[in-house]
């Protein structure tokens, strides 16, 4: 069944600004003729007139059912400058007699009882909002009755948080810290919030902290934040404003404090207005035993990653082991656990204290449209155990459909080959060669570079020629140092243009980093039998290693892949003949790649830092070739001399049945070489590299 809610928000007038306690918004969920209404402090707008305004970022969390999640029900409209929402969403008829929801929304949030207890939490670290609080931090509830009269069918949010405001005492402060001075009471964390007859209470749950850690940008000195915080009787506080080097400056107070529920107390100012009241400060630098904490400020969904945004604060050294832990049969993964599917390192530590980041997993290791448990982790070197974050609940969207495909068969050059031109999606033209490569078959696959580790290149024809290939297209992608990546042909590794500790890319195509980085590159072969395999792989000593996953560079720098720390389990393969370039066009059936970019102009797939210079590698139309295979271990050698984009490519080698795919060099380079045939396609370019079809 299909509601919808929406959610109408007036200006509040009369309120005192110390004790917002007043309504101010309603909505309806009109299908059930229901109305919201919620407190000031329930958005994050604290303007003077405390005047709440929707945005299309806005979502909550509607529960029909006790011991279960909820339904996501997001903005679909605003009107009167966002005074008015309507929220849509997917929910069940309601078993418990009331509808509950949730501000702001949360997959991982349930339903505890059908009294109205939810379970949730309150950040631990928060994103500061000048004026403001974090987003989503002051989590309220609602409730009616499934069966109200269209009189009485008001959701009222009532906020179950209070705030702690302070102002910024000088430009260097990245971090303010507020501790409860009682061990045992708690400030931030999971917790049960109950609906408490429109008087929500908290009790804290196992991994709530006795602090509020507020994350703030330099240079706002004389600005004032925000801190949502438990309810509670509170012995005292102290409050730490921190520097990017650690060097802090620290008031403590006993004066007890009664927190209510949107009690919203200055803290440091007129509240400690007797210096009695803030008795001690000092200064000094942040101990290295400060408890690691992590929370998760957003997350996004794709059909190619999974976004973890967090933040750690404890960060005790730059090289502390941090990344994120998956799982789909556990629900609460750790590192190192039963049911833990996925570790992944994360990114290069700039700094110690509070730390933000921004980390993905690749949809090589992930799950079409399954629930995935996700926790961002970091080692606490003084506790001696790992920390986790809260539990995210994720989902793989569904992935791109393959391109149709048109195909006309063309002369052979041999029984066991298929040579087709074909149309894909109505719109791209090219050429594909198809043939069983396994031990039985009469054809092979090899890898033609004879010409690499040097500077010059020869004709395709030239090539085709002289190894007496059957079909030929081009490979890797060259420079003047040669081929990028790594070569076997005959079972052993020919060549590699890389470092010994990871795989560099050539100055002429490369990154567009400024600076060097370590990443995995694609491979795709076959071992002695003619098994097909597909990795991302880099070379450790003049040792190669081959993961099912690849380092999720491009945001951000890696750790170097070592021999037992890498993206996953290092995997076991034997390549005959196999090439490395890139990137992965699709694995497991899956589309790898997007021209999605994030804020900084960075593609969020570009996990190999391919050169995304206008009309090169990554993120432009261009002809482009591929190899891949299917199921059933059939081999594809594709060119496509119509302007394509990466996604467009995977979704040719989808559409033509590949299960997993790599693109090759583009542009100028794409060729094909038939025997008895000669060119299928225009270019003339010498290349350094090619793989093909031969006789076995």
């Amino acid at each position: 069944m299909k509601y919808h809610l929406c959610i109408l928000a007036a200006l509040l007038c009369a309120c005192s600004p110390e004790r917002p306690d007043s309504l101010a918004a309603s909505s309806n969920l009109i299908r059930m003729t229901f109305t919201a209404s919620g407190e000031a402090s329930t958005k994050t707008s604290l303007t003077s007139s405390y005047g709440i305004k929707w945005s299309t970022a806005d979502a909550v969390t509607l529960f029909a059912s006790a011991g279960t999640a909820g339904s996501e029900f997001k903005v679909s409209s605003t009107e009167e400058n966002g005074a008015v929402a309507t929220f849509t969403g997917l929910s069940p008829e309601s078993s418990t007699g009331y509808y509950y929801a949730l501000y702001p929304a949360s997959k991982s949030a349930r339903l505890e009882d059908a009294s109205g207890a939810v379970s949730t939490e309150i950040p631990t670290v928060q994103t500061g909002v000048e004026n403001s609080f974090a987003v989503g931090a002051n989590v309220s509830l609602a409730r009616v009755d499934a069966n109200a009269t269209a009189a009485n069918d008001i959701l009222h949010f009532k906020n179950a948080g209070a705030l702690l405001s302070f102002l910024i005492p000088g430009n260097y402060i990245t971090r303010v810290r507020i501790e409860s001075l009682d061990q045992n009471v708690p400030m931030t964390g999971p917790a049960t919030v109950s609906y408490n007859n429109g008087n929500p209470t908290v009790t804290p749950g196992s991994g709530a902290k006795n602090y509020v850690d507020v994350l703030v940008p330099e240079g706002t000195w004389g600005k004032r934040y925000y801190a949502v915080v438990y309810p509670g009787n509170y012995s005292g506080f102290r409050v730490s404003f921190i520097t990017s080097m650690a060097y802090y400056n620290r008031y403590t107070s006993s004066k007890p404090l009664a927190l209510h529920r949107n009690d919203n107390i200055r803290l440091i100012e007129k509240d400690w207005i007797n210096n009695d009241d803030r008795a001690s400060s000092e200064t000094g630098y942040i101990s290295t035993t400060d408890p690691v904490s992590i929370s998760v400020s957003s997350t996004v969904e794709n059909y190619y990653n999974l976004i973890v945004n967090y933040s750690i604060t404890g960060v005790q050294s730059t090289g502390v082991e941090h990344g994120l832990v998956f799982s789909y049969s556990n629900a609460t993964p750790t590192c190192g656990a039963v049911g833990a599917e996925g570790k992944l390192p994360g990114p290069v530590l700039g700094s110690t204290g509070s730390v933000s980041l921004s980390q993905c997993i690749p949809n090589a290791c992930l799950k079409v449209g399954q629930p995935c448990y996700v926790r961002a982790y970091c080692f606490d070197n003084a506790a001696g155990t790992y920390a986790y974050s809260p539990v995210q609940e994720l989902t793989l969207k569904q992935q791109p459909e393959g391109f149709s495909i048109s195909k006309t068969a063309k002369e052979s050059p041999a029984s066991g080959i298929g040579l087709y031109s074909f149309t894909a999606g109505g719109s791209y033209n090219g050429f594909v060669a198809e043939a069983d490569c396994s031990s039985s078959s009469a054809i092979r696959l090899g890898v033609n570079n004879a010409q690499m580790g040097t500077t010059s290149a020869i004709s395709m024809a030239s090539q085709r020629s002289s190894c007496n290939a059957l079909v030929l297209i081009n490979g890797q992608i060259f420079g003047g140092q040669g081929n990028i990546g790594l070569a076997y042909t005959g079972g052993v590794l020919k060549y590699n243009n890389s470092s010994d500790d990871g795989i560099s890319a050539c100055n002429s195509y490369g990154n567009d980093y400024s600076s060097w980085q370590p990443v995995t590159r694609a491979i795709l072969g076959v071992d002695a039998s003619g098994k097909p395999g597909a990795f991302w792989c880099t070379l450790i000593g003049g040792k190669a290693y081959f993961f099912n996953r690849p380092i999720p560079a491009g945001s951000a720098k890696y750790p170097q892949v070592t021999a037992s720390s890498g993206p996953g389990p290092a995997q076991s393969w034997s390549p005959a003949e196999a090439l490395s370039t890139g990137p992965m066009l699709v694995y497991d059936g899956k589309i790898c790649v997007s021209e999605d970019k994030i804020s900084t102009g960075v593609y969020y797939t570009n996990y190999e830092l391919w050169s995304t210079k206008s009309g090169d590698i990554y993120g432009s139309s261009r002809n482009r070739t591929a190899i891949g295979y299917d199921a059933s271990g059939k081999m594809y050698l594709v060119v496509v001399t119509s302007n394509i984009t990466l996604t467009g490519m995977a979704r040719v080698m989808k559409g033509l049945g590949c299960t997993y795919a790599m693109n090759l060099d583009g542009g100028g380079s794409v060729q094909m070489e038939v025997k008895g045939t000669g060119p299928l396609t225009s270019n003339v370019r010498n290349v350094k590299s090619t793989v093909g079809f031969f006789s076995r």
